[in-house]
């Protein structure tokens, strides 16, 4: 188990009774690297030369529940670090790589509703409205974009990502190699540090993918999770001298079931629902304009009890960093406890309505990640 990890600390956040804070949030970390880089002392040392990995979708708990499947990982020294909310990964890879809460980002979920043509906005390909740009979505600069004339700076990640519409929030800057498999990106980690690269930035994204259509709890994941913990360790024993390499997640999971889906679109709510952004975790909505927000939020709270928590816009900035625009995610947030989740037929794909892993909400296997060091 990672008894070495550190965990420590609450804020105004902790609105879940078992919500714990870690150390570090995920947004302070683009700061550690520019000390890191510049030679400060930072939460990686003094290296001189930084790779970061992110591994999409393992959370903290999730990586501590299989010691068996994971024992070079569960053996490492680091911090319990948090994610910010929503806990999915438009908003945490953004909050990661530029250090901004998602309120500044406006990169709030894996839907907003787009300001221009008023419908469902995919976040991660930019899918839903031709009108936007995404190299001008985001109000904030990455760190790339921010510091790349100090540092020679790369990122590596799956192919298919190279110039996707999130890629352009947050890598816009970075020279990117386009890789197809976790082997291929640590040897191009490997190509990039003998290049004299002083931050590299890695993603990985099969533990997501998986968790999302068999959970983190099935054969596949834990799999999966094994090949993962063999190939990086066969890789820290490969690194040059001054080189540093960490691991960290945007997100943890939750596994759910069809008992634990609570629907919308045949809920006496219907009607007074215009659209649902966001995700089933973490539900968007946006009332018809003759709807009372007040009492709508309250009876919605009341259908819900002990199974979510009704959040009215004005609050959010106490989630977010910043209050989102209405138009982006409507007058409501509502933040799934346990493993239930909030459907809508009229607004979710059926494969979004299928998912087994999820994540989006405040809890702490959603919430908590890994920041650790592989040695």
């Amino acid at each position: 188990m990672c008894n070495r990890i550190v965990v420590a600390g609450k804020r105004h956040l902790s609105v879940f009774e078992d919500v714990t804070i870690g150390t570090m949030q995920i947004t302070e970390i683009a700061n550690e690297i520019h000390a890191a880089c510049n030679g400060s002392q930072s939460i990686f040392g003094s290296p001189k030369q930084l790779i970061l990995i992110l591994a999409d979708g393992l959370g903290l708990h999730n990586l501590r529940a299989h010691p068996g499947h994971a024992r070079y990982l569960n053996s490492l020294t680091g911090v319990a670090a948090r994610t910010c909310v929503p806990a999915t990964t438009a908003a945490a890879l953004t909050a990661l790589l530029t250090g901004a809460e998602p309120g500044e980002s406006r990169m709030l979920g894996y839907q907003v509703r787009s300001p221009i043509n008023r419908q469902p906005l995919d976040l991660i390909q930019f899918r839903g409205d031709p009108a936007i740009d995404p190299s001008r979505w985001s109000r904030v600069s990455n760190i790339f974009q921010k510091w790349g004339g100090e540092f020679d700076m790369a990122a590596i990640g799956p192919a298919k990502f190279s110039g996707s519409g999130m890629s352009q929030v947050t890598l816009s800057g970075a020279a990117y190699t386009g890789t197809n498999r976790i082997e291929e990106s640590l040897a191009a980690a490997l190509t990039q540090l003998k290049a004299g690269r002083r931050f590299i930035y890695l993603y990985h994204g099969d533990l997501d993918h998986i968790g999302h259509h068999y959970g983190w709890g099935s054969q596949r994941w834990l799999e999966a999770l094994e090949d993962f913990d063999s190939v990086l360790h066969r890789f820290a024993s490969q690194l040059p001298a001054g080189a540093a390499v960490w691991l960290t997640a945007d997100h943890g999971m939750v596994d759910t079931d069809i008992a634990h889906h609570l629907r919308l679109d045949t809920s006496p709510f219907a009607s007074s629902i215009e659209m649902v952004t966001g995700e089933p975790r973490a539900g968007q909505i946006h009332l018809n304009a003759t709807v009372d927000e007040q009492h709508f939020a309250e009876n919605l709270q009341d259908w819900l009890g002990e199974r979510a928590l009704v959040v009215r816009r004005e609050q959010l900035g106490d989630y977010y960093g910043a209050i989102p625009e209405e138009e982006l995610t409507g007058q409501l947030t509502v933040f799934m406890r346990d493993n239930w989740v909030l459907l809508d037929s009229r607004w979710h794909k059926p494969q979004a309505m299928e998912l087994i892993g999820v994540h989006g909400s405040l809890t702490d296997m959603e919430m908590d990640i890994p920041l650790l060091e592989l040695t």
